[in-house]
C-alpha cells in the first residue's frame, strides 16, 4: 500500500449462479436500505457515532464530515462492492471521528497525529486501524460474503 493511499478492493466479485448475482446487485439498487441492514447485523460487534449515510456524488469510497455537532460518515458507490470494503471503510471513517473527539479534548497524540503537517500520517494511522479491526471480526465471524 503506498504510504497515505488506502488499498480498496473495488472489482466486482465473481458468482457462482445467477441468484447470487441479483443479490448482490441489489445493494446497488437501493444503497441506503444495504448500508443501513448491513450495520444492523454488525450492531454489538461495531459502534458507530454516526449513522453512515450513501452520497452518489462521492467519488472516493467515504469520507468523513468532522465538523463538531454534525460529524457524519458518507460512503460512496465504490464502498458497496464488496462487503469487507464496506466494514473497513466504516471502521475507518470512525475512527477519523474518534481521533478528532480526541483531539478535540486535548489529546496531545491524536492532536499531533491530527494536525501533522503530511495529512497520511493521519491516513495510514486510521486505516492500519481498520485493517485490524476487519482481520479480528473475519476470525471472530468468518469471512465475508462478498
Amino acid at each position: 500500500m503506498a504510504k497515505g493511499l488506502r488499498d480498496v478492493e473495488i472489482s466486482p466479485p465473481v458468482f457462482d449462479t445467477l441468484e447470487e448475482a441479483l443479490e448482490y446487485a441489489q445493494r446497488f439498487q437501493r444503497p441506503q436500505s444495504f448500508i443501513d441492514e448491513f450495520v444492523k447485523l454488525l450492531k454489538g460487534r461495531i459502534e458507530l457515532s454516526a449513522d453512515p449515510k450513501y452520497d452518489p456524488r462521492l467519488l472516493a469510497t467515504e469520507s468523513a464530515v468532522i465538523s463538531e455537532g454534525r460529524e457524519a460518515i458518507k460512503i460512496g458507490r465504490s464502498g458497496l462492492i464488496h462487503d469487507s470494503e464496506l466494514f473497513k471503510t466504516l471502521i475507518h471513517e470512525e475512527m477519523h471521528l474518534r481521533l478528532i473527539r480526541k483531539a478535540r479534548r486535548d489529546n496531545r497524540c491524536a492532536l499531533n497525529i491530527v494536525t501533522y503537517p503530511d495529512v497520511s500520517v493521519e491516513e495510514d494511522y486510521v486505516e492500519r486501524i481498520a485493517v485490524r479491526y476487519l482481520r479480528m471480526y473475519e476470525r471472530a465471524s468468518g469471512k465475508f460474503k462478498h
